[in-house]
Parts: structure tokens; C-alpha cells; sequence
């Protein structure tokens, strides 16, 4: 049940769902939601925002490292906890975790069918900061030409693993990558990424 009574389940869910599709589309662009997470009594207050703006009773849930956010969407969305290969939206908020840890997510994760692609996984990412010295490049819908985006070393390993995923068009995996700030940035699975090496 909630208790959170400052957040507005269709004001402040339909400000985040523009905002984090308006991430989507612009891929590489930040949009900020912490006006409205910050309402949330819950640490992870950002992930949980989106959560609740997007998952229902038939959405599978998926949190590798804050067992609190996955029992307050759980209780809040009555979303399905799952296994990592079942789940429609993964979380992962452990803002350090790179290497070995996002391989196992992303290699678990569910990339849909080519004739039914959008049954793909969420991945939902937490970052320290957006800037960093690695320049990537940015290709694909919502951009023109090309962008390029810096990001931090700890993203660019999830963008390097992502990429061996993301072989078959237009199978793969969506990401967003969040701050604590609320800033989020999406990474559509359309998006081809150059400059990782």
C-alpha cells in the first residue's frame, strides 16, 4: 500500500513517462525526474519513480542489489519478482557494479523474438555522474547523423557488454541510466554505439 501521499500516481507518472520517453527518443540527451521521485520515501527514490510509472501486476520485476527497492515496487506496482532471464524490467543499483556483474545481467537478459522484438528486457541503471572522459558515438533514431556522448568508465563497460547483445537487429535490450540526482539518460536498443574500443 502507499504511503507516499505527496506523489501523484497520474500527474507525477505521466511527467516521468514523458520524460523518460523523451530519453528514449533522444538518445544521449539527459532528462531529469527528481522533482517527482523525490516525493518517494524510499532511498532508491528515482529507480522506484519509474517503477511505479511503468510496471503493473503483469510485469515481471528483477532487482540484483537493493532487496528494500525490490520489495517496495513489489508491494506498490504488485509486480511478479522473477528470475533475471524471465523479467521484464531489471534493476541494477549498485552505482559501482561494472565488469563481471553487467555481463551476467545482460547476458541473462531476454532480447524478445524477431517477430516479437518489444518482448525484450528493461535494464535500469545506476550511475555516480553522466560525465566522463570516454567519447562514444551515438547513431540511429532520434538522432541526426550522429551525437557524441562522454560518459563514465563504469557506463562504458555496460555499453561495451550491451553491444555484444544487441546483434540482431531489432532484437536486444533497452537501458536507462539514472542518477541519484534524477538525471536519466536512455539507451534505446536501436541505438548503435561506436568508440567503445
Amino acid at each position: 500500500m502507499l504511503t507516499d501521499n505527496n506523489f501523484d500516481m497520474v500527474f507525477d507518472c505521466q511527467k516521468i513517462f514523458k520524460s523518460v520517453m523523451n530519453a528514449m527518443a533522444n538518445p544521449g540527451k539527459i532528462f531529469n525526474i527528481k522533482k517527482q521521485s523525490e516525493k518517494l520515501e524510499i532511498k532508491d527514490d528515482v529507480p522506484a519513480a519509474m517503477a511505479m510509472t511503468f510496471m503493473d501486476n503483469r510485469s515481471r520485476l528483477y532487482v540484483e542489489d537493493s532487496e528494500e527497492l525490490g520489495t517496495y515496487i513489489k508491494e506498490n506496482t504488485l509486480a511478479v519478482k522473477s528470475s533475471v532471464e524471465d523479467a521484464d524490467f531489471i534493476f541494477a543499483t549498485d552505482i559501482e557494479g561494472a565488469g563481471e556483474y553487467n555481463r551476467k545481467l545482460i547476458n541473462c537478459a531476454k532480447v524478445g523474438t524477431l517477430p516479437e522484438p518489444h518482448k525484450s528486457a528493461m535494464l535500469i541503471v545506476g550511475l555516480k555522474q553522466f560525465d566522463g572522459e570516454k567519447a562514444l558515438i551515438f547513431k540511429g533514431p532520434g538522432i541526426e547523423n550522429c551525437r557524441e556522448v562522454k560518459l563514465p568508465e563504469a557506463a562504458v563497460k555496460w555499453m561495451d557488454t550491451r553491444e555484444e547483445k544487441n546483434y540482431e537487429f531489432p532484437c536486444g535490450i533497452d537501458i536507462i541510466f539514472y542518477t541519484n540526482q534524477g538525471d536519466i539518460m536512455g539507451i534505446p536498443r536501436t541505438l548503435k554505439v561506436g568508440g567503445i574500443d
